[in-house]
């Protein structure tokens, strides 16, 4: 994992769906991509991606998702390399901290990628213990004053971890938004 391996492995995975075999019917004009924790700034990063400059890393997709609904995001991996949140993770997967590898952090965080021109979808437990629902707070603010479509559903009962059991109440306010999104 890390820089450049885990951008480059998601920007191919999304654009092998323009590979599909005919008999896979895929309805581009529909298509969501959906992330948890870091998953949830790679859906962001890969919704973000027709605005990245020529030669960086995922630019030029040949795929687009139409929208994007993250799940207690990382949305400023510069905040989180800064603060030390997760364990200097953020660090490590952009390859440095921000002060040495500015270009990266401007072309991989959510925030810094905003407006990304498409819907967005965020979920996030006030329970969080383990990513801070400020960073979900402050990525809707600029989202929203910059014109994008972004939403935050303040779960009060949920952690890092409930959005993604089926069995719960937030999880079931992710999987209504994103039918409504692929409606």
């Amino acid at each position: 994992g890390g820089w450049p391996g885990t951008f480059a492995d998601v920007a191919a995975a999304i654009d092998d769906i323009a590979s599909r075999p005919d008999d896979v019917p895929v309805d581009l004009d529909r298509l969501v991509v959906l992330g948890h924790s870091s998953g949830g700034q790679l859906a962001l990063w890969a919704a973000a991606r027709t605005a990245l400059p020529a030669g960086t890393v995922g630019a030029r997709p040949r795929v687009s998702p139409r929208s994007a609904v993250a799940l207690a995001p990382v949305t400023d991996l510069v905040g989180c390399a800064e603060q030390g949140t997760l364990e200097g993770t953020c660090e490590q997967v952009v390859g440095g901290p921000p002060d040495l590898q500015a270009g990266r952090y401007a072309r991989t965080s959510p925030l810094e990628l905003q407006p990304l021109g498409v819907p967005q979808r965020l979920f996030h437990g006030l329970t969080d213990t383990v990513v801070p629902i400020e960073q979900s707070r402050a990525y809707v603010a600029a989202g929203t004053a910059a014109g994008d479509d972004v939403t935050l559903t303040e779960q009060p009962d949920a952690n890092h971890f409930t959005v993604l059991d089926p069995e719960t109440p937030a999880w079931r306010q992710v999987r209504a938004t994103v039918d409504q999104l692929v409606a």
